[in-house]
């Protein structure tokens, strides 16, 4: 598959929660021109990651990273910090092993700026940020451009 498309491709890997296995975005990044918008499952994590990191099987979590390695990361980070923070660490361990990948410019690890968070209207509790990868370092000149209009294409006010 590496070099059979010669056209810049964008996937969108929008699954519910936990489903999207990290096997399916090392298949994608084989392709030499594929940009990435990745869901990052907040709320799910949130909901399992306490539970599961000792867990000796197995899991969906290890399946979403592609590896047990986040269960220690996330361990160093709650012997440090407690929860609070949590997805900083493991976002940046998935960034991490996106750049393994061929992915030179990847946002979505400032808290604020680059990444959307999408929030329960009832609660404002976060459910899931948007990751985007680019092999290109202008990729970011699009996630740029997009992240500066809103649904309906009127630009928005940018600091």
């Amino acid at each position: 598959m590496p070099g059979k498309w010669s056209s810049l491709n964008l996937a969108f890997l929008d699954p519910e929660a936990l489903e999207l296995e990290w096997s399916t975005v090392v298949r994608l990044a084989s392709v030499q021109r594929m940009d990435l918008i990745i869901y990052y499952p907040q709320e799910a994590l949130t909901r399992n990651v306490d539970h599961l990191f000792d867990s000796p099987s197995h899991t969906r979590i290890d399946c979403y990273f592609g590896s047990r390695a986040w269960r220690q990361a996330y361990r160093h980070w709650r012997a440090q910090y407690g929860t609070r923070g949590r997805h900083r660490v493991l976002m940046d361990l998935y960034m991490d092993n996106l750049r393994d990948l061929g992915y030179v410019d990847i946002r979505g690890t400032e808290y604020v700026g680059d990444e959307p968070l999408m929030r329960n209207k009832i609660r404002n509790a976060p459910l899931y940020r948007l990751i985007f990868a680019s092999k290109h370092k202008r990729g970011h000149e699009f996630w740029h451009s997009v992240l500066g209009r809103n649904v309906h294409g009127q630009l928005r006010l940018m600091e």
